[in-house]
């Protein structure tokens, strides 16, 4: 009997071994898999300035065609600055000749002589000279129309030139060869049934 539980006694205890054994090994596998899925949440948590295409978005922003540099699409930069130098231009122009009008139009009202530079004496053929009070006030609003204008205009550039580095920056990255070698193209043929109860036959081309 002590030799018959002498046994039991050791069968049980290598079975408990065996036991604690396997119950250890399935927590190696179990943990990396959850360090794992949390690495993937945080990797997905970011903002649209975060990484290449949005660093260019924001140097452009900061200074226009410097986000094109960064992307060393330097063929973009005089396109850029000549939108911004065509805009520009006609807000300067603009914006000079409502001042001169304005303060034309205000000599005017109160009956005072003009004194003005040459740029706004001869503006116009020499328009501003003669011109009304009536004439002075349509020619004033007329060109700060065309200022308010030309400042959309600059700021649609501006934001424009950032959104082009964003997006330039992007297709960087982007596959454009023609190589379809590693692209997997499945052909089958198909029989089946049409509207009209015959059989139709065709070919099936999934990728």
């Amino acid at each position: 009997m002590k030799s018959f539980f002498l046994a039991l006694f050791t069968i049980g205890t290598i079975a408990w071994g065996h036991g604690q054994q396997d119950g250890f090994s399935v927590l190696p596998d179990t943990v990396p898999e959850v360090e794992q899925t949390r690495s993937l949440v945080k990797e997905k948590r970011g903002s649209i300035f975060s990484g290449k295409p949005g660093k260019a978005a924001l140097y452009s922003l900061i200074i226009p065609g410097a986000g094109q540099i960064y992307n060393k699409s330097y063929f973009r930069v005089p396109f850029v600055y000549a939108a911004l130098g065509g805009v520009g231009y006609l807000l300067v122009s603009n914006s000079q000749k409502y001042r001169c009008y304005r303060e034309a139009y205000i000599a005017k009202i109160d009956g005072e002589p003009l004194d003005l530079d040459d740029k706004c004496l001869n503006l116009d053929n020499g328009l501003i000279q003669r011109a009304e009070a009536s004439t002075l006030r349509l020619a004033r609003d007329q060109y700060n129309k065309r200022r308010q204008t030309a400042i959309i205009g600059v700021a649609l550039v501006w934001v424009a030139n950032s959104i082009d580095a964003f997006v330039d920056a992007h297709l960087k990255d982007f596959d454009v060869s023609e190589d379809l070698s590693h692209r997997k193209i499945h052909i089958r043929p198909d029989i089946g049934r049409n509207g009209l109860g015959g059989t139709q036959y065709g070919i099936v081309v999934s990728f």
